[in-house]
């Protein structure tokens, strides 16, 4: 093989050094700083902006354009003709966003650049973000905004924050935040994607979306200040735009935050500048090293001299030693004068750029001697391989003479480099000899051995390219071929061998009842392949057949395995294998006790059968009712007398089904009834109840709940009286009560009203059989237990609430009242009355 390298040419690409690239800041009211000189100088700009703006230089550091978000602006400080009104709203909606603008060259497209544009919160406009496209070959060079790539939207519903880093694969990641996430948009030689990679946040912004977000040089950590929330630190995959790992470092606000340019601090502003230790061993350390450094800050911004600047008003604050910690770092309030300009909050966006570059070679290959030939791209460390005919991967396998290219891109932390191989390939074949051999087999358990047909040579390889060896064995239908060669002479040998097998495997098979009872008897229908021709049964206890399709009876229980194994013609043996489960029949038996019941009462059941062979049990229990029921124990209640007969019948999964009967006698209640409750006067004569309920059944036992066991019995006092009547040999009872209640009474309100409204003025006992009564006295107590009112007359008026002639106050009285009846029994009452004004 000769391989030739034909020219390799490498072409400068839009993407340059990021050294000069951010040589120029443009940023708040006229204000600019030009860090091509040492120290750097303050220049005046016609920018006017409160907050975000962004500007940038090309690869010798000479300013080339900048932007509001709404505005760009040329070298000249003069607007582009096509350069106003960014997003097309007619208002300035980026005026106060806290990174309103972003720059960021389009990879692989000369002299182009997007520029984007995020609305604040003022505007009502919060979390629109635009872009347009920039073209620095229109205007002489001085650039100009493309008509057809102005004014369109991206996304909607993020906060002010907005920041991009160069990605690994030469693409540039934008990133942005919402409520709850983290956006990053992948920006490469394709364009836009417009769907971006979503991260969650470990903190809301409680609908205040202002404050900024930073990149460790590194790109290794992301950084998030917010107003409405906190400061945020999370770790960055620059490989595929996700945040992870959040840490909460302090509650806020906080506007503005910037890493040092070593990664190991962390600077943020809250109106003083706040720097955190990035370097110490765990969250707990970093949380705890916060240092105040320094007064009057609001937005914070590396810079490529590798100090830090602070916004401050006029001026600008800076940190001369940002890698140091605490006040090794050096702040110095004031310590860069803007004597052409002023600031308000913002300072410029960071320039996001990387070198990049195209390469182009071409190599020439003659190759001798193969039927094919691997194809390798140079350089194993690039992305994104793709051959002309869309083909994938760093390498490829041609068969044929022609022109081939890949192209790829290569990363090497700083710049991208587009590489475009072109190979032009001769292949100059070898003579092959060729010979065919066929094998046929009866069945796939035969196995055929595959020689090579000349055995001298070398570089044996068969056609999976895996095996090698002059031998081979195979069992299954194909062609195969074995391919080999003489070096010396440049000769190719290949070897065929067609091999067919049946269309299928042939098999036996066998369908029989997998779950019978003892002696029953199973027959076996053989399924197998019509191929088959001798057979052979095993039953799985040493009994066995030779027959086609048998029958067989198992004598006992249990399970057992049978084989049926088939041969055709004695060879190509298969077997099939299958359970048989065996069940025993299986009686029935239960327990009932007792066998003599009172109406009402229960009988308990408990059966004995368990095990897999029992599939259900249901009971009749005589009276009307059913149950299907495995409880091993159950109640029943009955509530008709007579004999009553139960069964049970238990259903086995595969024997016939068993019934078992027994009988339960249930004894009548006896009749009780008392009449209906009554009432009497205290002293009258007597009344007398009894049991009118008549019982055919002997003996009969009464037992009343005064301890009388006679039939009737007489009541003198009121009070609830029951009787319990017994009957028959298993002494069943049935009980009934009667009220007995007193109808000769005073009744006493509990209130009156003495208000003369002839309503209820009075308190006096309202008598009822009034002329049972003989003598009266009532008497009237306050609280204190002094008497207001006392009377013994049977027709009197009562007491009207009054103490001498005194209305007395509303409130409760106490009352007691004594009473003679006409039979000489005396009566007392005592209570409360309420008076009610």
């Amino acid at each position: 093989m000769k391989l030739f390298l034909l020219y390799t040419l490498l072409f400068s690409g839009t993407l340059r050094a990021a050294a000069q690239y951010d040589n120029v800041w443009v940023f708040g009211d006229s204000a600019g700083i030009d860090f091509n000189s040492n120290p750097p100088k303050p220049i005046k700009t016609n920018i006017n902006t409160k907050e975000g703006c962004a500007s940038i230089s090309n690869e010798k550091g000479q300013l080339l354009f900048y932007s509001d978000g709404t505005t760009i602006w040329d070298s000249n400080h003069t607007p582009m003709p096509n350069g106003k009104d960014l997003t097309g709203r007619w208002v300035n909606i980026t005026y106060s966003t806290s990174q309103a603008t972003m720059i960021v060259p389009i990879p692989g497209k000369t002299k182009k650049y997007y520029v984007f544009s995020l609305a604040c919160l003022e505007s009502g406009k919060l979390g629109s973000l635009y872009y347009c496209i920039v073209d620095m070959a229109l205007n002489q060079g001085k650039g100009d905004v493309l008509p057809d790539m102005k004014s369109k939207k991206l996304a909607t519903d993020l906060e002010e924050a907005m920041t991009a880093v160069p990605g690994n694969e030469c693409n540039i990641w934008l990133i942005t935040s919402s409520n709850s996430q983290i956006k990053s948009y992948n920006i490469d030689l394709d364009g836009i994607d417009t769907t971006p990679t979503l991260s969650s946040k470990i903190a809301n912004n409680n609908g205040n979306g202002i404050g900024c977000i930073d990149i460790s040089p590194d790109r290794r950590r992301l950084a998030l200040a917010q107003e409405g929330s906190s400061l945020t630190l999370y770790d960055f995959d620059v490989a595929t735009g996700k945040a992870s790992n959040g840490l909460i470092l302090d509650a806020g606000p906080y506007y503005g935050v910037s890493f040092s340019p070593d990664n190991s601090k962390l600077y943020a502003t809250r109106g003083r500048v706040l720097q955190y230790d990035l370097g110490l061993v765990n969250a707990q350390s970093i949380i705890e090293s916060k240092v105040d450094i320094g007064g009057g800050a609001y937005s914070i911004r590396r810079a490529i001299d590798g100090y830090i600047y602070v916004t401050s008003g006029t001026f600008l604050s800076v940190i001369h030693h940002p890698n140091l910690q605490g006040a090794s770092c050096k702040y110095v309030y004031n310590g860069f004068n803007l004597d052409k300009g002023s600031t308000i909050f913002g300072l410029p966006n960071p320039s996001t750029t990387f070198a990049y570059s195209r390469e182009y070679s071409s190599i020439i290959d003659t190759v001798d001697c193969v039927d094919s030939f691997l194809l390798s791209g140079r350089n194993t460390g690039g992305s994104n391989y793709k051959w002309e005919d869309g083909t994938e991967g760093l390498n490829r396998y041609i068969y044929k003479s022609g022109i081939y290219s890949l192209n790829y891109h290569v990363w090497n932390g700083s710049s991208c480099q587009e590489h475009i191989e072109e190979f032009h390939v001769t292949l100059y074949n070898i003579p092959k000899h060729y010979t065919t051999t066929t094998f046929s087999g009866r069945c796939q358990a035969d196995t055929f051995t595959m020689t090579a047909s000349n055995t001298n040579l070398n570089h044996y390889l068969w056609e999976d390219n895996i095996t090698t060896g002059k031998t081979r064995k195979i069992n299954m239908t194909g062609l195969y071929w074995l391919s080999y060669r003489n070096d010396s002479v440049c000769e190719h040998y290949v070897d065929s061998f067609l091999v067919s097998y049946p269309l299928k495997d042939y098999s036996v098979s066998f369908l029989a009842d997998t779950l019978v009872c003892e002696n029953d008897v199973i027959t076996f229908t053989n399924t197998s392949d019509p191929h088959f021709n001798s057979f052979s049964w095993h039953w799985g206890n040493g009994d066995s057949s030779v027959r086609v399709a048998p029958e067989y009876r198992y004598r006992e229980a249990g399970s057992y395995t049978v084989t049926l194994t088939g041969t055709i013609d004695g060879f190509c043996p298969d077997t099939a294998i299958q359970t048989i489960v065996v069940d025993a029949p299986t009686p029935v038996a239960f327990t009932l006790a007792p066998d003599s019941i009172c109406a009402g009462q229960a009988i308990t059941l408990h059966h004995v059968m368990k095990g897999p062979t029992l599939s259900s049990l249901h009971w009749d229990f005589g009276d009307g009712n059913t149950l299907s029921s495995r409880q091993e124990m159950l109640q029943h209640a009955y509530t008709l007398s007579g004999a009553r007969a139960l069964t049970l019948k238990a259903v086995f999964r595969a024997c016939p089904e068993s019934i078992f009967t027994d009988s339960v006698f249930v004894s009548d209640l006896p009749r009780v009834y008392l009449g209906a409750d009554t009432s009497f006067c205290l002293f009258a004569a007597p009344i007398y109840i009894k049991n009118t309920a008549p019982n055919p059944q002997e003996p009969v036992h009464y037992l009343w709940s005064t301890g009388d066991t006679t039939e009737t019995i007489s009541i003198k006092y009121p009070g609830t009286y029951s009787l319990q009547v017994r009957s028959g040999l298993l002494s069943c009872s049935t009980t009934e009560a009667v009220n007995i209640t007193k109808n000769c009474y005073l009744d006493i309100p509990n209130a009156f009203t003495p208000n003369d409204d002839g309503i209820n003025d009075f308190f006096f006992p309202r008598q009822l059989l009034s002329d049972d009564i003989s003598r009266f006295r009532m008497q009237i107590h306050n609280r204190w237990g002094q008497i207001l009112f006392e009377s013994n007359a049977l027709n009197g008026r009562g007491w009207d609430g009054r103490f001498h002639g005194q209305i007395q106050p509303q409130g409760v009285y106490i009352y007691s009242i004594e009473v003679e009846r006409k039979n000489h029994s005396a009566e007392a009452y005592q209570g409360n009355v309420t008076l009610i004004r």
